[in-house]
């Protein structure tokens, strides 16, 4: 692998700086959530079921995410159209699930309009993604075909499902990300990921 791609990999898999201060360890959420309080349209493809949608209701917000008060369990990693009385309808990936009182909490992470805000770099490097099925989580070797600050394109000898989430490892290092597409290509299948948030030490990894 040149000296440029190595350079290239290093930047995007390298968890940023810790912050530096005393008492209590920083909030993980990198914009603060404001409380917003009106009803949402929530809109998702089911692979199975096709379109579906449900009315519910948008407790907070920042900069990166919304959280929503809904009556549907939305899976992780699952790519959502969130349509407010004002203003424009955004997409958003959801992190996490919750259930409680008044139905289900979605947290989630807006994705940006323009997603790839980079050329893709061609290379060819060995990786490893991870992905939680059926409460087993399963480890996969992978190459890195292409990638940019904000996303990759892989080389999978395994399919993967569209909006599925996994973890791809390198450099000691891994990103978060969704599946944005699966295509067989002759002996393999080349598999887009876009990321969601920074890189994370392999230490401290876990799927949601």
């Amino acid at each position: 692998m040149s000296l440029q791609f190595k350079e290239t990999l290093a930047r995007i898999f390298r968890p940023p700086a810790p912050h530096k201060r005393a008492g209590p360890p920083l909030e993980r959420r990198s914009a603060p959530r404001r409380p917003a309080y009106q009803t949402v349209l929530v809109e998702w493809e089911d692979l199975e079921k096709g379109p579906q949608a449900f009315a519910g209701r948008l407790e907070n917000r920042s900069a990166k995410g919304l959280g929503i008060r809904g009556p549907r369990l939305i899976p992780p990693g699952k790519t959502i159209l969130v349509s407010a009385e004002e203003g424009p309808a955004v997409k958003a990936v959801v992190r996490h699930c919750a259930s409680g009182v008044g139905g289900f909490y979605l947290g989630t992470e807006i994705i940006p309009r323009e997603q790839r805000r980079s050329d893709r770099e061609p290379m060819y490097c060995a990786a490893k993604i991870s992905c939680t099925r059926e409460g087993r989580r399963d480890d996969l070797p992978v190459i890195i075909r292409n990638a940019s600050e904000s996303g990759l394109q892989l080389e999978s000898p395994e399919p993967l499902s569209a909006e599925e989430l996994i973890e791809v490892s390198h450099l000691g290092s891994y990103r978060q990300g969704t599946v944005t597409h699966c295509q067989r290509d002759e002996e393999c299948y080349r598999i887009g990921v876009q990321f969601i948030g920074p890189a994370c030490h392999e230490g401290n990894r876990g799927i949601n």
